[in-house]
């Protein structure tokens, strides 16, 4: 009897662990939002620091947004990394900027491009990075809100 208790007890244990969940980051990234988030932004910031033209300060508004989009990006991965207790905290690496091309403020327009699909990312990530996810949303769309104001006010 004492041996089929053992034996039971052993399957449902060994079933247990088939069951359980195995977290593995082996080629996966642990925050595929965030960074390609981080991603559209440093693309949004290379093409206003590109921009021709100031568009009334809107476009310094925008890019000072998009820097503290960037930084409050830095402070999530910093925040969940010290939560994992990590000994390396992830960072964002600076991305290169194309060329631009036939339209009359292409810089301008991708920013708005790339700051929209930025938006996206950080409203689908799934942690709250220590509060820095919604900051860098706000500053997200603060950049936005500029590059909407930069366009209106070139065609005055």
């Amino acid at each position: 009897m004492r041996k089929l208790s053992l034996t039971l007890l052993a399957s449902l244990v060994l079933f247990g662990l088939l069951l359980t969940p195995i977290s593995s980051r082996a080629g996966g990234e642990p925050h595929p939002l965030i960074r390609r988030a981080a991603s559209a932004l440093q693309a949004a910031r290379s093409d206003l620091q590109n921009a021709a033209h100031d568009y009334c300060g809107h476009r310094v508004e925008a890019l000072e947004a998009c820097n503290a989009a960037l930084n409050q990006l830095q402070q999530a991965l910093a925040c969940d990394s010290r939560k994992r207790n990590s000994a390396g905290a992830d960072e964002i690496e600076p991305e290169s900027s194309g060329a631009a091309g036939g339209e009359r403020h292409p810089n301008i327009y991708r920013a708005i491009n790339a700051l929209g699909a930025a938006e996206g990312d950080l409203q689908n990530a799934a942690h709250d990075y220590c509060g820095h996810r919604v900051e860098a949303l706000e500053a997200t769309r603060a950049a936005l809100n500029q590059l909407k104001l930069a366009t209106q006010c070139d065609k005055r």
